[in-house]
């Protein structure tokens, strides 16, 4: 693992855990204290600032201010409510402005703090002292940069007795940073990842605390996950190489991290191993080179038919119910999650579920699932027809392939193409014949999954 440390003049050098981030500077000018708002120039120098990678020169990412994710957050000492601000960006995007509307207390100390981007900010406690945050679970990155809402930074101003009308920040990042590449990732020809999914051994994304100052057994500086914070991350990516994205600072040498890529196609599944020592630290970047050559596949169904609310609740009656676009008629009870399928005083008589909409793709397999059985199902059939009109027909009509599985509750039941008929852009039929005595029984529909 390779790491890279964040320093200032915007350089990120590839450096050894010891690197020490910028430190803090103020410049005041004389106002004469008193209770009243007041409007604050703030500047956030060109020191280890905001918010996105630039193009690295060699081993070094200048980071940048943006003017998307461009609000900050702004205390004055360690009491009342922060004030949002408007960031404007500098014409390099290497520093940047903001004005904030501040009433001054009347202390005679006057300390500023600021955390970026606002979009975090979900809070601050003043009886902790802690500004409440969000690493986002959820990370959106760029080629060449973190998802900017994750990139996480605070500064704090040295203690003035004036208040003051201009205030200069240097900025500090509080997360950490991986770049994680692949590979022998066995994708085939025309296959497109569409997100990596990271389960780390800690709680690593998610909601935070960040203290601003000492209060109790918490120090100045330090970084904490909430109750809720999570050890999955998703990265919505198209790339298998330089995936960005934020944590927080966390030790995960010797322990694991389950990564699963999902593709529009399979899902590829890996867990490695940290090498002992190494971490994700505040203000670096750590690179990962995953082999996937020995992750274990499974590929991924073209359409699932995954149950959804229906306004019937009646086993004789049916309704339509549209699910991933595709609409699906069903006769039965589809109020009910998984859908019910049954009656009473029924012998013989066909139950069924018939889509009215085509699925495009060429699918070869279906996997059909139940739940609970209470009836007694003499048959089951699956039918794929060329048209709609043909898939409705109580005995289907232009039928490409039918087939006559045996039905299993609370187990899966697969039907599998055995010529080399196309199914694109056909109906599919799923029909149970049953026989129910004087009392309401039903089957379980669970769902069904479509593979190409």
């Amino acid at each position: 693992m390779e790491e890279q440390a964040m320093k200032k003049y915007f350089a990120l050098f590839i450096a050894s855990a010891a690197a020490v981030l910028a430190t803090v500077s103020c410049q005041k000018e004389s106002v004469a204290p008193e209770s009243s708002e007041k409007t604050v120039h703030f500047v956030a120098n060109a020191v280890d600032t905001k918010t996105a990678f630039g193009t690295p020169s060699g081993t070094t990412y200048p980071t940048l201010w943006t003017s998307r994710d461009s609000k900050v957050k702004i205390l004055l000492n360690t009491g009342g409510n922060p004030k949002e601000a408007n960031v404007t960006p500098s014409a390099d995007f290497k520093s940047a402005a903001f004005d904030a509307s501040v009433t001054d207390d009347g202390s005679g100390d006057y300390t500023f703090f600021a955390v970026s981007p606002a979009s975090a900010f979900t809070g601050y406690t003043e009886n902790y002292l802690d500004w409440n945050v969000t690493i986002a679970p959820n990370q959106t990155p760029t080629a060449t940069s973190v998802d900017e809402s994750a990139m996480l930074l605070v500064a704090k101003s040295s203690t003035s007795t004036e208040f003051p009308e201009s205030v200069n920040l240097d900025f500090t990042h509080i997360t950490a940073y991986g770049k994680l590449s692949f590979t022998n990732l066995a994708t085939v020809s025309g296959e497109k990842i569409a997100t990596v999914k990271l389960t780390a051994a800690e709680k690593w994304v998610g909601s935070c605390f960040y203290y601003i100052a000492d209060k109790g057994s918490n120090s100045e500086g330090d970084f904490k996950t909430a109750s809720t914070a999570s050890t999955e991350l998703v990265i919505n990516t198209d790339s298998d190489t330089d995936i960005w994205f934020a944590c927080l600072p966390v030790d995960l040498g010797g322990k694991t991290i389950e990564i699963v890529v999902k593709t529009d196609l399979s899902t590829y599944a890996k867990t490695i191993t940290i090498p002992a020592g190494k971490k994700f630290e505040a203000g670096k970047i750590a690179s990962i080179t995953v082999d996937m050559a020995s992750a274990v596949k499974t590929v991924a169904p073209s359409y699932s038919l995954i149950p959804a609310t229906g306004s019937n609740n009646a086993y004789a009656k049916n309704c339509d119910v549209t699910v991933s676009g595709i609409t699906w008629n069903l006769t039965g009870n589809s109020q009910m999650i998984p859908w019910r399928i049954g009656g009473k005083n029924l012998s013989g008589v066909d139950r069924a579920i018939y889509s009215k909409t085509p699925i495009a793709d060429n699918i070869s397999k279906i996997v059909i699932s139940h739940g609970t059985n209470s009836t007694t199902v003499n048959s089951m059939k699956v039918y794929v027809c060329s048209t709609a009109a043909g898939v409705a027909a109580a005995t289907p009509t232009d039928v490409v392939a039918s087939f006559t599985p045996t039905f299993k509750a609370s187990s899966d039941v697969t039907v599998t193409k055995t010529d080399s008929a196309s199914w694109a852009n056909c109906y599919y039929r799923i029909v149970y014949n049953l026989t129910v005595g004087s009392s309401n029984k039903f089957l379980q529909f669970s769902g069904a999954e479509f593979y190409k």
